[in-house]
Formats: C-alpha cells, structure tokens, sequence
C-alpha cells in the first residue's frame, strides 16, 4: 500500500471524451480487453492509466498484456463498490449550469469499471452507487449525463454492473413549500459510534442545537444526543471489500472543500443522521453565523418551524418561509452579517460527521459493528479535469484544471488537492483533524509527477491551479 503518497497527471487542453464512444480508449493499450477503441482522443483514460504507473502499480506487468494495476486491491471474488459523486441532477449556478463541475464524470468511471474487471478475472460483483442529496432526480441524472448508456454497454457485453441509488428516503418539494417522502425501501443498517464519535465531547446543549438544512428539527436529535452517536450506512457500503472511491473536488460552503474523505457523505442511506452545523453564533458556541444577532436567532426558530410544517405538510408552511426569508435579510442587511446556515469558516460541525464517517468506512463490517483493524481496502482516484469553484457544492463554477490525482489515503490525497486549491490546510479542520489522527505529516507525503518522487515541500505548486472559494471562506481559507 502506498499510504503516504499520490500520483498528479496533469494536461493543458484537456477535455472530456465524448460520450458516443462509450468513453472506450483511444489507444490499443497491451492489458486491454476489448476491440472497441475511439477514433477521437481519450486522454482520460490515458492519464488514469498514467497515475497508476506513476504509483508503481504490478510495476513487474507494465506494458503487458498481464498489467493488473488493482490486483492489490482486488482479488478475485471481492465485492467492489465504486463510489462516484451523484450530488445533485442540475446545477443551479447562474450562469454557466455546468454539470461537469458538479458530478463525477462517466469517462472516469469507464476506466475505472475497466481495470475492475481486470482485477476480478470475471469472478466478484460491482456496484456504482452513491446517495444524492434528498431532491436529486437520480434518473435524470443518469440519463443527462449519459450514465445509462455506459452501463447499457457493458450489459450488451453480458457484465453485470449493479448501478444503485443508495437513499433510503426521496424527497420531492411541492410549489406550496410541503414535502413529500418516497421511500425506497434501502434502509441500510444503523452504525453505531457513540464514545468514538468525534460529537462525544461535545456539549450536550450545542448537541441538541445541531442541525441538517431542510430536515425536522426532532430527526437529527434522535441519532446524537449525550451517548449516543449513530449512522444509517447503506449495506453495499459495508459488504464491500474494497471502495474505488471517485470524488469531484470542488469548493464547499460548509466544509471548505471537498474530495476524497467529504465524498463518504454519500455513504448513507438517511441524510438526518448527518449534523451539517450547529444554530447559533459563535460566542455562544453556535456556528450558524458569527455574530450576536436577534433576527437570525428568530429566523432559526422560523426554519425549524418551517421544516417540521413542511414535513407534516401544514398549511402554516407558507407562513413560516416568509418570516424566516425576513428575518434573514434583516438580519443580514440591517446587522451586517455575512454568513448563514453554517456555510462559513466558522463551522465546528460538519468536519465531525466527515471524520466520523472515515472512520466508519474504514473500521465498520460488514454488520456494521465497529473493529479494531481496517476492514475494507480504499483507492481514490480525483476527477480534475474540470473542478468546481465558488458557491460549491450545489451551485459550483467550472474552472478547467486538467488532472487526475489518485492515492490510498483521503487524508493524504486531500491535503494535496487543498495546496493545488491554494488552500490551508490548517484552516479546512477535517483534514488536519484526519492528518493528526494518523500520524500523517506533510513531510512524509511524496508526489508522483513526470516519472519523479517529489517531497511535498519540493513540489512546485502553480497559482494558476487556485480555485475561488466560496463566499463564506473567501478571505479566510487561502494560503
């Protein structure tokens, strides 16, 4: 295992491959299993295959047919899950709606499922599934993004891939502000953390203040109260014996940023088991906005109300969103507060439910009980040719990078992405959190790049790669 290192492939001009291909290679590469091969460039798949010989991968088979750069992470029979980002079906950003900033994109995926198969030697199971958010419209997101024709194409080759919307429950939000819940029956199983929980040494009244964006107040107080700190993880997760996971970095209002260990998000069944931020200003403990401020105080109270009207789909519905709306934008314009809902630097929530979830993905089996040894294997491989910056994640702007960065450790592999971002490090807590907790040292990291091993404090980091973070971390989050 290479825990302590990453592979960055890097290309100007670089684009996306065109879906019609299948995103099938454009070279004839030795280890390659089929015929079909792309009269236009892949330079994707290309720059996937280069990461891993950046990594040493079976470094003994490259440039054979018997190349297997997985098989030390798949053996044959595994259960692999391939764990894209699927956050959202449209990007509400308002000028660009670019989708290929906001999803992990299907070329990737495509090389991915490829090397699979090589490691499985047509024995094991795939599954490619994540868990949107609770108003993702999951098949039109397959069908605009040409997902569906991708796994159209290995079904015409008699390869089963089991492609898997994780969400237990589905949201859909009616023009009178009520919600409507399907359920899809994928439950997934209750994880329990409780004393290893990173909320367990929190103040059991900031605990009960803590809060997720568009769920009832009383959902998210039933999993974290004093004691008792609990998961709802989806089963394909947990009988996986290894996770390919393939996040889309991209700025995060909430977190700062997010790649490979804020993708576990994705993880879960149920979305009211994940605290996002805590209500409230700082000086109080809160860390829903900075300062002391009696119109968002009251505006807090007017969303809960909201939220717990629209869920029982009350007629107050209407009510509550236009007083809590005016007691924002009072709040905002009369006090001069810049942040809201947590989406700031500020934030001492949401970096706990990202390291909790680490820790379950790593640590939990396949019953979902917490062991002392890792129990699944974990690759990451960044989606970067293009990445989000701004008002990500739900609304990002695309800014072209060109890139593939791949490693073992999220927190490894994060920490990367961050100085590409031009972020630091030690103001994003997850990853610090993350480094310290396993005894990770930027001085250790070394960086594969044109055929070299660079210490991460040799490496030439280049300002041009700098991302715009959102407006709640600009000014704060920036080297």
């Amino acid at each position: 295992m290479l825990r302590d290192e990453v592979s960055f492939v890097i290309e100007e001009n670089v684009n996306y491959p065109d879906y019609k291909s299948y995103c099938s290679p454009s070279e004839k590469y030795p280890e390659y299993r089929y015929m079909d091969i792309s009269k236009e460039s892949n330079n994707v798949y290309k720059m996937i295959r280069k990461g891993f010989i950046l990594l040493r991968l079976d470094k003994e088979n490259i440039g054979t047919k018997e190349w297997n750069p997985l098989g030390s992470y798949i053996k044959k029979g595994d259960t692999v899950l391939i764990k894209p980002n699927w956050v959202l079906h449209v990007n509400n950003e308002p000028v660009f709606h670019d989708m290929e900033c906001m999803v992990t994109h299907p070329s990737v995926i495509r090389c991915v499922i490829d090397y699979v198969l090589i490691a499985l030697k047509g024995t094991g199971k795939i599954i490619v599934a994540d868990a949107p958010i609770q108003k993702c419209h999951f098949e039109e997101l397959q069908q605009q993004m040409h997902y569906a024709e991708l796994w159209e194409y290995y079904h015409e080759k008699g390869i089963d891939i089991s492609v898997i919307d994780l969400r237990d429950i589905v949201a859909a939000f009616s023009k009178n502000g009520t919600v409507s819940l399907e359920n899809h029956k994928n439950p997934g199983m209750l994880v329990k953390l409780n004393e290893l929980s990173e909320f367990e040494n929190v103040d059991n009244d900031k605990i009960s203040k803590m809060r997720i964006t568009c769920y009832p107040t009383d959902a998210l107080q039933s999993h974290h109260n004093a004691g008792k700190h609990e998961y709802m993880i989806a089963g394909e997760v947990l009988s996986a014996d290894t996770i390919i996971n393939l996040p889309k970095p991209k700025s995060h209002r909430k977190a700062g940023m997010t790649a490979c260990a804020k993708n576990f998000v994705g993880i879960c069944t149920n979305k009211e088991y994940l605290p996002h931020h805590t209500i409230g200003e700082k000086a109080s403990g809160g860390d829903e906005y900075l300062n002391k401020n009696i119109f968002l105080k009251l505006a807090s109270k007017a969303l809960d109300n909201y939220n717990n009207a629209a869920y029982a789909q009350k007629k107050s519905v209407s009510y509550y969103h236009y007083k809590s709306f005016i007691l924002n934008m009072l709040g905002h314009k009369l006090c001069n507060e810049k942040y809201s809902e947590g989406s700031w630097w500020g934030n001492d929530t949401i970096w706990r439910t990202i390291v909790d979830l680490n820790y379950i993905v790593k640590y939990a089996d396949k019953n979902g009980v917490i062991q002392n040894t890792e129990q699944r294997k974990i690759f990451n491989i960044c989606d970067m040719i293009v990445v989000g910056e701004k008002e990500g994640p739900m609304e990002p702007s695309p800014m072209k990078l060109g890139a593939i960065v791949m490693g073992d450790e999220c927190a490894v592999v994060d920490r990367f992405i961050c100085e590409i971002f031009g972020f630091s490090s030690e103001k994003v807590p997850y990853i610090s959190y993350l480094l310290n907790k396993q005894n990770l040292t930027e001085e250790e990291i070394k960086i594969n790049y044109k055929n070299k091993i660079f210490k991460f404090s040799e490496f030439k980091f280049n300002p041009k790669w700098h991302v715009i973070p959102t407006s709640g971390w600009l000014g704060h989050i920036e080297q």
